[in-house]
């Protein structure tokens, strides 16, 4: 799914309107979502390499040892939610007809 997709998708909710995520179609669980996790903002390393921090490498590669890491920054970038268990104020299972019956962009 798209950013577009998703923002299609929740464009008829009232923005007040509270969203959690399903998983798990045999044994479905819903969890809270947290936020979204970016790559592009995140310290990574090369740990097949060296295991330094990837704000050290530049567009030379390593700046720290001569590994020969270089971020690739054509790759394309792939968001992820977040999600961070169920809501404890509510039962942990989610309806199998969401499966079924959700809304496709």
């Amino acid at each position: 799914m798209r950013v577009v997709d998703l923002k299609y998708l929740l464009e008829q909710f009232d923005d007040d309107v509270e969203i959690k995520a399903v998983h798990q179609p045999s044994w479905p669980l819903v969890e809270e979502i947290k936020g979204v996790y970016d790559p592009r903002n995140s310290m990574g390393s090369c740990e097949d390499e060296c295991g330094h921090i990837l704000d050290v490498h530049g567009e030379d590669g390593c700046q720290m040892c001569e590994c020969g890491f270089v971020a690739d920054p054509d790759k394309e970038v792939v968001l992820l939610l977040v999600v961070d268990g169920h809501p404890y104020e509510d039962s942990p299972y989610g309806p199998k007809q969401a499966f079924d019956d959700y809304i496709r962009p």
